[in-house]
């Protein structure tokens, strides 16, 4: 693991208490979508961050699919619960892949609802099952967190668990890399 990873990994762990139970933290979307500026599909010879990509808004709406694809796949094909609004845009602040500023992200985290207590490690499973089949890879594997990547887009998607000893549940994230909003880099 990268120490940049690590700072991410860190970060994502970090939780609140919400109903009850230990949840994901709505700046976990925020800490992927910064982790996914490293993958943008950037040519050797060109500088990241200065081709074109799609839209805001088509980043947007492949988050809300990949998000509705997989609950879909899962065991028991769950429901998305938004968390803190669902997908919703955010500036790439700070690059971390040297890219200019200006660029957003989409991404958004949701509860997986209703979801029985004994087929999270199922849902585990099957989570990594159907991405790595669709070739994502991994890129974070604890057990009870899995992030892996979608090297032909960009797109990350999360699997947390998150509760105590008599509740828990699971938190899926999805985030796109840093795009244009129109999907144009400005005119030097």
């Amino acid at each position: 693991m990268h120490a940049s990873e690590d700072r991410y990994v860190a970060a994502a762990r970090s939780r609140t208490v919400i109903e009850g139970a230990w949840w994901i933290v709505p700046s976990l979307v925020a800490i992927l979508a910064a982790a996914t500026l490293g993958v943008t599909g950037c040519s050797l010879l060109t500088r990241p961050g200065t081709q074109k990509t799609i839209t805001l808004a088509q980043a947007e709406q492949r988050a809300n699919s990949y998000a509705q694809q997989i609950s879909q796949a899962l065991p028991g094909r769950p429901g998305l619960v938004p968390n803190a609004g669902g997908v919703i845009p955010t500036e790439c602040g700070d690059p971390n892949d040297n890219g200019p500023q200006g660029r957003s992200s989409a991404g958004g985290g949701f509860f997986l609802e209703p979801l029985s207590q004994d087929r999270i490690p199922e849902v585990f499973t099957s989570f990594r099952g159907y991405l790595t089949k669709r070739g994502f890879k991994v890129l974070t594997d604890q057990s009870d967190f899995l992030v892996m990547t979608n090297p032909k887009d960009g797109f990350r998607v999360g699997l947390q668990e998150g509760g105590d000893a008599t509740v828990k549940g699971l938190g899926l994230i999805v985030s796109s890399p840093c795009v244009w909003p129109n999907g144009t880099p400005p005119s030097k």
